[in-house]
C-alpha cells in the first residue's frame, strides 16, 4: 500500500497522501467532495473540491484538466486513510450529497 498518489492526467504529477490529510483537517470538515468538472479551472464551480485542490497544488501545469478521477479516488481509498461516500457540498446547496472521500479514524 503506497502513500503516493499518481494523477493519470497530471503529466506525471504525484503527491504524498499526508498533504491531502492536512488540507482536509484544516478545512474544518473530515471530508472533501470529488468535484470532477470538465472545464477550465477559472470556470470551476466547486472551489472546495478535490479536483480544484489537485489542479492548483499538485498539477498546476495541467490546471485546466480534470484531475480527481475515479482512479485517484480508488488510490486514496486503497491507502486506508479514506473511505468513499456521499457528502454535503460546501460550494452549493447543502442538501445535495456528492461523491467524495472522508478521513478514516486511525
Amino acid at each position: 500500500m503506497s502513500n503516493i498518489i499518481r494523477l493519470p492526467y497530471g503529466g506525471g504529477a504525484s503527491f504524498d497522501v499526508q498533504i491531502l490529510i492536512d488540507h482536509i483537517s484544516k478545512s474544518g470538515r473530515n471530508y472533501i467532495i470529488q468535484g470532477t468538472q470538465q472545464d477550465t479551472l477559472d470556470k470551476h464551480r466547486k472551489p472546495n473540491s478535490l479536483d480544484v485542490w489537485l489542479r492548483v497544488n499538485v498539477a498546476p501545469r495541467h490546471r485546466d484538466t480534470a484531475q480527481s478521477t475515479n482512479d485517484v479516488i480508488a488510490q486514496l481509498v486503497e491507502t486506508g486513510y479514506f473511505r468513499e461516500g456521499k457528502f454535503e457540498c460546501p460550494d452549493s446547496d447543502h442538501s445535495r450529497l456528492l461523491k467524495g472521500i472522508e478521513l478514516v479514524s486511525q
